[in-house]
């Protein structure tokens, strides 16, 4: 039986089941928020520490396979497996200061565009840009990696593992304090309303 009021509500986003996930219809639901591929997270099989993993064993790989096809050329200095470093000029804290002021800024960028779901067909486009301008402005500074798997492969191979803590621990600290930053600058009556919202995609 039909219960009046429901009717809309199947005909546009699905029934629901007993745990209140929708089941069918035209919405996307949070477990399924594009296309049916899952968010990382709980219940999607694949979370930070699995995504970590993979993204340091292909650094470790494709920086392998790089020495292999290249050989001594790119093993020996100066390539020497194109791992990055500071500038002589340059300490530890503001190496670190830099590389992670680097992915407070994307992490901003990455909200400001997720918040808007218009603006997303621009996102490639926007990251390549951020990722270009991270290379020109801090490559002969800082070293310019900015992520994390970037300066693994290459660290470990070539031996140049001074400041790979750095390139390591920089992103992770970026990313929290950019992530601070935007939940700061999110309006408390959006919060609100995102919290009551069980069917919406906040970013």
């Amino acid at each position: 039986m039909r219960v009046p009021g429901r009717e809309r509500e199947a005909a546009v986003g699905g029934e629901r089941d007993a745990a209140g996930q929708r089941t069918g219809g035209g919405g996307l639901s949070r477990t399924d928020p594009v296309g049916g591929r899952r968010r990382h997270g709980r219940g999607s099989g694949e979370g930070p520490l699995e995504e970590g993993a993979a993204q340091a064993a292909g650094s470790l790989a494709g920086t392998a396979l790089g020495g292999l096809a290249w050989g001594a050329t790119a093993r020996n200095a100066p390539i020497a497996y194109s791992a990055v470093a500071p500038a002589p000029a340059w300490n530890d804290a503001a190496v670190l200061t830099a590389e992670a002021g680097a992915i407070v800024a994307v992490t901003l960028m990455l909200g400001a565009f997720l918040r808007r779901p218009s603006s997303l067909p621009l996102l490639p486009y926007a990251v390549g840009l951020a990722t270009a301008l991270i290379i020109a402005s801090l490559g002969t500074r800082s070293g310019g990696s900015a992520n994390p798997a970037r300066q693994f492969g290459p660290a470990l191979l070539s031996g140049n593992t001074a400041h790979l803590w750095i390139y390591l621990l920089a992103p992770v600290i970026g990313a929290f304090i950019g992530g601070g930053i935007r939940h700061t600058l999110v309006s408390p009556a959006h919060r609100a309303r995102t919290r009551h919202a069980p069917d919406t995609d906040p970013v």
